[in-house]
């Protein structure tokens, strides 16, 4: 027997037996559809910036505001989503109550601010 790649690995030829060996490889089509992780978002982060906008009343309400001004003012679907990408970015940031300090809460806090998809998030609030 033989380690490999931090698995144990048992070796009846000459030829190493290789993890996973034989297993379909993923197509494009196959990733696109498995890249929904966390309940039906990319990622929990992307979840929870969701969840909080539209289970908080007020920030409903202003999501609900922004989502009718960006339909007003463009009118090609990409500059909506963009718009409405930036916009909502710049809002949940702004509302960062610890971004002037140092600490690893901060640290903490802008990682997963870091990894909420923005996009996914306006396009979610375009198709409603």
């Amino acid at each position: 027997m033989m380690w490999r790649n931090s698995f144990l690995i048992k070796t009846t030829t000459t030829k190493p037996l290789v993890y996973g060996e034989g297993k379909k490889k993923l197509g494009k089509s196959d990733r696109i559809m498995n890249n929904k992780k966390y309940n039906g978002w990319n990622n929990y982060e992307t979840w929870a910036v969701a969840l909080w906008i539209d289970n908080d009343y007020n920030s409903y309400q202003y999501r609900c505001e922004l989502v009718e001004r960006v339909k007003e003012e463009y009118e090609d679907e990409d500059e909506r989503e963009n718009c409405l990408t930036s916009s909502l970015k710049g809002w949940i940031e702004e509302q960062n109550p610890i971004a002037d300090t140092s600490s690893l809460f901060t640290d903490l806090l802008n990682s997963a601010l870091s990894k909420v998809d923005w996009q996914e998030i306006a396009e979610n609030f375009l198709t409603e």
